[in-house]
């Protein structure tokens, strides 16, 4: 199993994201874990070294993606 976050803050590039990774599992049979969230305070409030891979968006607000990324 792979744990996947996306950290976006756009709805519908977030859905994109997934659904890319939800075809992806599916056709190359893998397992992926995937959890999502809409800004960038809320995934470093919540962060454990679980996941495999980050989908972080760079401009977000409050905290953006590069400055989240240097707190992981």
């Amino acid at each position: 199993m792979i744990n996947v976050a996306i950290v976006e803050d756009n709805a519908s590039d977030s859905n994109l994201i997934e659904n890319y990774l939800k075809k992806y599992s599916e056709l190359n049979n893998v397992k992926l874990n995937i959890k999502k969230f809409d800004e960038a305070i809320s995934f470093l409030s919540e962060y454990k070294k679980i996941y495999n891979i980050i989908f972080m968006d760079i401009e977000m607000p409050d905290i953006n993606g590069l400055e989240a990324a240097r707190k992981i």
